[in-house]
């Protein structure tokens, strides 16, 4: 297996189900993957929807809300691939932005965790291009010109990515013990690029990847 999507899901249903057209419209036949959907004790409609997807989805039901860090773990625990693709249910991905990122960590065997460029539909602004740290050390999200990143190569080294749409290895990710469940909805992704530095992996954005994100 590939690659294993995982996708924690809190009602917010017309995301949930705009993410999941996006997958199936552009997601190479080529490639091997699994969906795991985490329902993080979502309403019914958002039950039955999910119940209703067909192979190679697969839905892990949570009967009460457990927030981002868990239910990803829970996720990414029943995953079987070799990346895992930590994936929000309000971002739809573009035609190739996996396959992008998979070719990064082709070319950088160093790379533990593999980001991409991120706009807003609404309005087609800049959400993410990578994480940097100000003023002494709070994070916030790099949003670079995403026309002009290409020509500095197809991977930039960066400090972190967000985890709305980003490739994991997921062997490490499992030994690691996933997000840290002690942040609630919030800065898991940047503590979890911080222990993959300090164990030697390598951060990258990769540069001809485009997913949009609702930032919902």
């Amino acid at each position: 297996m590939q690659v294993s999507f995982v996708i924690p899901v809190f009602n917010q249903l017309a995301f949930t189900q705009k993410c999941r057209e996006s997958l199936d419209a552009h997601l190479s036949s080529q490639l091997e993957v699994e969906v795991i959907w985490v329902n993080d004790g979502s309403d019914q409609s958002t039950r039955e929807y999910l119940d209703s997807l067909p192979p190679p989805h697969r839905i892990i039901h949570l009967e009460n809300n457990c927030g981002f860090a868990r239910a990803t773990n829970r996720g990414a625990f029943a995953a079987t691939g070799d990346w895992i693709c930590l994936l929000n249910n309000d971002v739809e991905i573009s035609a190739g932005a996996i396959e992008a990122m998979l070719e990064v960590g082709d070319r950088h065997p160093d790379a533990g965790i593999i980001g991409n460029i991120q706009t807003v539909p609404a309005t087609g602004a800049v959400d993410h291009t990578g994480i940097e740290f100000v003023d002494g050390g709070y994070p916030l999200h790099r949003r670079d010109d995403p026309q002009e990143l290409p020509s500095r190569g197809t991977a930039l080294e960066v400090v972190a990515v967000t985890a709305a749409c980003c490739l994991v290895r997921r062997d490490w990710f499992v030994a690691m013990g996933g997000l840290d469940e002690r942040y609630i909805n919030g800065f898991e992704d940047v503590d979890l690029c911080m222990r993959a530095r300090e164990a030697g992996w390598k951060i990258y954005l990769a540069t001809h990847s485009n997913v949009s994100h609702a930032v919902s």
